[in-house]
């Protein structure tokens, strides 16, 4: 069997595991102390992506202008810190496909725009043994966040891989734009945080709806 790529650098939220619940709680959090209600669970949806600054200025009327916003930007990083894991889980089947690419000598990095520390946490309690914490990264000073191409770039660097043999795997704009930047091909998956509409709009390379398409996509297997 021919291998298509030679390595995947995965986004976390909404590609790997489904962080919807805990990041909407970190923010309704934060709306509560300033007195707003919860969000509708599809309002959330469509602010993730950008990295946690943007995610709560946008849940804010007054935006990053907010009074006392640096305050609430860390109120809920904190939050969100010890409540991370409460009802985050991984994608069914997404533990069958990384010890698949395991198998199959396919090389994998995580990128988000997540806390730092955070990535490197789930990546540690969800997928042990399948996932390297030291080739995860998010958020942090001196690394431009996505769509910038750093991230990425730094993962294959360490991979020993060439930009044109691997593919980025992701679920939203923000990841599509970071593909592009990076000269990579692009996987979208359309069980994530944006609809298939709005990911068939951005003509990725490859757009998937179930985990075992995008294993064939991967490993160059024919449907």
């Amino acid at each position: 069997m021919t291998r298509r790529y030679d390595a995947v650098v995965f986004d976390l939220d909404g590609t790997l595991l489904d962080t919807l619940d805990d990041l909407k709680a970190a923010l309704d959090h934060v709306r509560s102390t300033v007195g707003l209600g919860p969000l509708d669970v599809g309002e959330v949806r469509k602010l993730l992506g950008n990295g946690y600054r943007k995610f709560v200025a946008s849940a804010l009327p007054g935006g990053s202008h907010t009074p006392g916003f640096e305050g609430l930007l860390e109120g809920f990083k904190v939050f969100y810190g010890e409540h991370c894991d409460v009802r985050t889980r991984p994608y069914p089947h997404v533990d069958e496909l990384l010890g698949a690419l395991d198998d199959a000598g396919v090389a994998c990095a995580v990128v988000s725009n997540k806390g730092h520390e955070a990535v490197r946490d789930l990546v540690r309690r969800h997928f042990d043994g399948l996932l390297d914490p030291d080739l995860s990264f998010g958020e942090k000073a001196g690394i431009p966040r996505k769509p910038a191409p750093d991230m990425v770039h730094i993962a294959l660097d360490l991979l020993g891989v060439d930009a044109d043999r691997a593919l980025y795997v992701g679920d939203s704009e923000v990841d599509h734009a970071t593909a592009r930047a990076a000269g990579v091909d692009c996987a979208l998956v359309s069980w994530g945080f944006r609809s298939r509409d709005v990911l068939e709009a951005l003509h990725p390379t490859f757009l998937v709806d179930d985990v075992s398409s995008l294993e064939r996509v991967i490993l160059g297997i024919r449907p």
